[in-house]
């Protein structure tokens, strides 16, 4: 006898018609017939009482029915245990295209508590492999989880820089040296943005793909650039002072979870992490 077998059986043991378990099965009414005679047959007892078109389980089949239901739940579980484990040991994909330095962080933290983790890092997109879990500054089209996180937007510039006051008015920005990510980045399209509703085109000197080295680069009077308040870490030192922005717009990170890894325990696992995480950076 196989799983199928005994499936097929409680099935007719529930209805007590062949023909209509035959249809719920979707299989061919005299293939369910053979496959629950030769099940008997193995048994060696009559499992029914052919009434008619009608069955009538016999007291062996009532007992076999009441042993077999909490086994074949007791397999179903532990099939359920056994793909679970094989998904917590597969790999998370992650992509990182805002935030990086706190999203960097909560890797860390997150692999250290289980070292047999395994996570997969980009910040470029790919078409050939859709991320688990992503973090950026655009809001997802389409993915199963989503929370939003906000920060005020500061202006990063060198330490003997002077402005008329704090926080700092935009339109003193004008003419300025700008320091930015890569034009690549949502970062820069913000940056962009901000200067132009006061007027003014931002002339960018100097881009990197790295804010240490957009810190670096700021320090070394080549220009201001805006900071993240929360999300890319510390920016003082290095010659470079952290000043508040006389603006209303923050700027919005996303953490989402994609559609095709709801049904993963691992990425599911890492994304209830993240946003965790990123709460009490952001708080």
């Amino acid at each position: 006898m196989d799983i199928q077998q005994l499936k097929y059986f409680l099935d007719v043991a529930q209805t007590e018609h062949m023909t209509r378990s035959a249809k719920r099965l979707n299989i061919a009414q005299p293939a369910l017939s053979r496959s629950v005679s030769r099940l008997e047959h193995e048994l060696g007892v009559s499992l029914f009482d052919r009434e008619g078109r009608g069955l009538q389980l016999t007291d062996e089949g009532r007992l076999f029915q009441r042993k077999l239901i909490p086994l074949l739940n007791e397999l179903d579980s532990i099939c359920q245990e056994i793909k679970g484990v094989h998904a917590e040991n597969r790999e998370v994909r992650v992509h990182l295209g805002a935030a990086s330095h706190i999203a960097a962080d909560a890797v860390a933290s997150w692999m250290s508590a289980a070292p047999n983790r395994r996570i997969s890092l980009s910040q470029t997109a790919s078409r050939d492999t859709e991320p688990d879990v992503v973090v950026d500054s655009l809001f997802p089209s389409v993915c199963a989880k989503v929370e939003k996180f906000s920060e005020r937007m500061m202006l990063a510039a060198p330490e003997n820089l002077m402005f008329s006051r704090v926080p700092v008015p935009l339109d003193e920005l004008k003419g300025l040296d700008f320091v930015s990510l890569s034009s690549s980045s949502g970062f820069t399209q913000f940056t962009k943005e901000l200067c132009v509703s006061m007027g003014f085109a931002p002339r960018i000197s100097f881009e990197s793909d790295n804010p240490s080295v957009v810190r670096k680069m700021i320090g070394l009077g080549l220009g201001v650039g805006f900071w993240p308040e929360r999300s890319w870490g510390e920016s003082k030192g290095e010659g470079v002072a952290l000043l508040p922005l006389d603006i209303q717009q923050k700027r919005e990170v996303y953490v989402w979870l994609s559609s095709s890894a709801e049904d993963n325990p691992l990425s599911c696992s890492f994304y209830d992490y993240l946003c965790h995480y990123f709460r009490r950076c952001f708080s």
